[in-house]
């Protein structure tokens, strides 16, 4: 995620310990999740859910005020 300076382990960390949501459309998520150090905004990822893989679609950082 080049955009916004985010390495696959930034990505590995919010899946692993950020807050699930399950979203409408069948076997997409998102986890929402502070970085410590890195982003004053907390850390959207949302992924579809294949078999026993995850495919994350994008990630980018929440405006202000939002989680």
């Amino acid at each position: 995620m080049a955009l916004y300076a985010l390495s696959e382990e930034d990505i590995a960390y919010v899946v692993e310990e950020g807050k699930r949501e399950d979203l409408p459309e069948p076997g997409r998520m998102s986890f929402t999740s502070y970085l410590a150090a890195r982003s004053q905004y907390p850390i959207k990822v949302v992924g579809l859910e294949q078999a026993k893989d995850l495919l994350i679609i994008t990630a980018y950082p929440l405006k202000k005020g939002r989680s």
